[in-house]
């Protein structure tokens, strides 16, 4: 009986120590991350405890109370235990806590004040940079102000080259015109009229009063005056040079309205003198070429003052023609050389 008795204690002690040494590997472990072989024992334990122990020979049923006794002071001790195991859970999560906020604190550290060297080098840069971008803008500008200079230049070579071409015309047909009226102006202010008087007069009024005018190229000529291009031009020879031709194209339409006005006052005197029916055309255009006059011609008012005022008039013209014919041949020559300066001095050629 005695023996048995040791052999109960001794069962009990053991279990005892086993659920000690549990309570600790749990506290050591972290929190939910217990393993099979940690649990088990744990398992084997309980299902130990719980089962019912048999009374031995010659025992009462009711001496279990003092294993049940044991076994209930088994169960408070793991739950102390296990109060105990959950504090350094808790006591690490928060160290955990304070060791992140620390590093956090710690990341905005403080360089140190700087120097004047260094408030000097980072000026430098800023002012290095800003000025490299204005000469990289100051260049470019430039650049495009050079290339429209060319543009302009070879555009007005073209206009002045039109000019030359459509000036030789006008100063042939000008000298066409002066050729007519002196002719005609002969045989008004002769002292006696000759035979075929009326059929000569017909016929060189009618082939004087061809329209003699100049329209210079203005097309490169207005985008320099009005959008300020003649301040890209860098050659000071040049710019004095199409001033010059400019001053001279003013002065030629200035003589050419002029002469478009003594036009029309000696067209109006003629179409009193003169009468239409008397001219031979080729065709029944009005501008068709005069072949001839007809035989049987006659002024239609001989009132010598008006012939005289016609006179007058028809000399006038002339006069004024000659001096655009005047004009012209200069401008001419004029653009012919400003084309060639300007081609030598852009290399245009």
């Amino acid at each position: 009986m005695i023996a048995c008795h040791l052999v109960c204690d001794a069962e009990s002690f053991l279990l005892l120590q086993f659920s000690c040494i549990s309570s600790r590997l749990d506290a050591k472990a972290p929190a939910g991350n217990l393993n099979a072989n940690q649990i088990a024992p744990l398992n084997n334990c309980n299902m130990t405890e719980e089962q019912p122990k048999e009374p031995l020979p010659g025992e009462e049923p009711g001496n279990n109370s003092s294993s049940e006794n044991r076994g209930a002071g088994s169960d408070s001790y793991l739950s102390s235990t296990e109060a105990e195991s959950e504090e350094p859970s808790i006591s690490n999560e928060s160290s955990s806590t304070e060791s992140a906020m620390e590093v956090h604190h710690h990341a905005h550290h403080d360089h140190g004040k700087k120097s004047w060297k260094s408030y000097f080098w980072e000026f430098l840069m800023l002012f290095l940079a800003v000025f490299c971008g204005f000469l990289a803008e100051y260049a470019l500008e430039h650049k495009i102000e050079h290339d429209r200079e060319e543009q302009f230049m070879s555009s007005l070579v073209e206009d002045l080259l039109k000019d030359t071409t459509q000036m030789n015309e006008v100063i042939g047909l000008g000298r066409n015109q002066r050729s007519k009226l002196d002719s005609l102006l002969q045989l008004l202010n002769a002292d006696e009229q000759e035979n075929g008087f009326i059929e000569k007069v017909y016929m060189l009024q009618a082939n004087s009063t061809r329209v003699v005018n100049m329209e210079f190229e203005n097309r490169t000529s207005s985008q320099l005056k009005n959008a300020g291009g003649m301040r890209l031009i860098r050659q000071a020879a040049v710019v004095d040079s199409i001033l010059r031709y400019w001053a001279n194209t003013a002065v030629a339409d200035n003589i050419s309205a002029r002469l478009e006005r003594l036009n029309q006052v000696r067209g109006d005197i003629s179409a009193k003198l003169f009468h239409q029916k008397y001219l031979i055309r080729n065709s029944e255009h009005p501008f068709s070429p005069i072949q001839g006059v007809r035989t049987d011609a006659r002024l239609i008012d001989d009132n010598p003052a008006l012939l005289a005022e016609f006179a007058n008039r028809s000399s006038s013209r002339r006069t004024v023609l000659e001096n655009y014919l005047r004009i012209l041949t200069v401008m001419k020559e004029q653009a012919t050389q400003l084309a060639k300066q300007i081609q030598q001095a852009y290399d245009l050629n």
